[in-house]
């Protein structure tokens, strides 16, 4: 339940954001964003004492980070472009302390869980501390958070469906029922609704791979927590993670060296095609841990590649080019939850007769293997629908003929 609560709110939060104006000093919203995530780390940390600081410290930590890697980097770039400060190396130490944390969880014994919170306590007070530390450095100074109109009845209604995304998710795990689990996907699209008239960009090219982009990556986190948890191998969730990090961390290595042998024109288009062709390994079970890696890792490539385009969009405020594109990939995420969704509930009605079935084997935690057959025909669907929409963006991308 955390998780899911985390996940979601993570991808609403920069929806959210979006509602209070166009964000002109990142600084300073980069400070509230680790405020609000270290108040939810210090929640969770009293979880032991009453289950629902779970809840509410995932919320605050999935909201928290919403925005903050945008709003950094964004500040990170305007500091290194006056050239008052180095960030060399950077981001293969955020990789690093990631893949720490994940290693933390899968250490065995019964405090495994608290070492991570408190890990995970630790790593924001030293992004707050750090980012305080720039204050010197800052660009933004004397500069307002946010500037132009709000839409204060806008801003209320997606607040709205926020609440409701949460309560569907509290009752789907509770009840198992058809109608809580069909509110989810239906909070999901009216989030997707009520922003669409607000988007800031039409989707291009490089908008529509973003959405790919971002739906791959849901699937391969979300779907492998239904999926372990519903067939009763939750213990593997964290061996998986950890091996989709380090596909991660590996594509950041791996990609210059690539870039060096195959020009731009044909790179995006490979690195697309690559994942479309690996993700298919999931159907295997023996070789699903090794595709998430490689897939990961061939997202995370062709994903850094669409992203830069980002930065050089005229079109777009330079303190929000990072927050539209995260806009983009959640809005592929949203599609990707309803997908998934709609292909267990399909799946369900046909192999065992009974709608909420496959649902119900996850919210109550069912070790048996009754379900397995509709989870991995589930599967199938989702790895043909994405492979089926990622040959579609990379061959508009060859037919491009280029980055843009």
């Amino acid at each position: 339940m955390p998780f899911v609560l985390w996940y979601s709110f993570q991808r609403a939060g920069v929806f959210f954001i979006s509602r209070l104006g166009t964000v002109a000093n990142p600084y300073r919203a980069c400070i509230c964003e680790l405020i609000l995530t270290l108040a939810g780390c210090l929640c969770t940390l009293l979880g032991a004492s009453c289950p629902l600081w779970w809840d509410v410290g995932a919320v605050l930590v999935g909201l928290g980070l919403s925005c903050f890697p945008a709003l950094y980097r964004t500040v990170r770039d305007e500091i290194q472009r006056r050239g008052t400060l180095s960030f060399d190396g950077s981001m293969i130490s955020g990789y690093a302390f990631f893949l720490a944390g994940i290693a933390i969880v899968l250490v065995p014994g019964g405090g495994s869980a608290v070492a991570a919170l408190a890990f995970l306590t630790t790593i924001v007070l030293a992004s707050l501390g750090y980012v305080i530390w720039l204050r010197s450095k800052n660009p933004y100074k004397n500069v307002r958070m946010f500037v132009g109109d709000q839409a204060p009845r806008e801003s209320t209604l997606f607040a709205a469906s926020v609440l409701a995304l949460a309560l569907c998710v509290r009752l789907f795990r509770q009840t198992a029922s058809m109608w809580a689990v069909a509110l989810p996907p239906a909070a999901l699209v009216l989030m997707l609704v009520l922003d669409a008239p607000h988007r800031k960009v039409p989707y291009r090219a490089h908008s529509t791979r973003t959405l790919w982009y971002g739906a791959v990556t849901n699937f391969l986190y979300v779907f492998t927590l239904f999926y372990l948890t519903s067939v009763g191998e939750s213990d593997e969730l964290g061996i998986v993670y950890f091996v989709i990090g380090a596909g991660a961390a590996a594509g950041t290595l791996v990609a210059p060296l690539i870039k060096r042998k195959i020009t731009p024109k044909h790179y995006e288009v490979l690195c697309i095609m690559g994942a479309v062709i690996v993700s298919c390994g999931l159907l295997v079970p023996q070789l699903y841990v090794a595709t998430t890696a490689l897939t990961s890792m061939l997202v995370t490539m062709g994903n850094a590649e669409s992203f830069a385009i980002y930065l050089d969009d005229e079109r777009i405020a330079p303190e929000e080019r990072r927050l539209v594109r995260s806009k983009f990939y959640g809005i592929g995420s949203i599609v990707e939850q309803v997908q998934m969704a709609a292909a267990i509930f399909v799946c369900s009605v046909m192999i065992r007769g009974d709608a909420s079935a496959a649902m119900a084997g996850y919210a109550i935690r069912d070790t048996s293997t009754l379900n397995l057959p509709v989870y991995r025909q589930a599967l199938a669907i989702c790895v043909a629908l994405n492979a089926l929409a990622g040959i579609c963006v990379a061959r508009r991308q060859h037919e491009a003929g280029g980055r843009r």
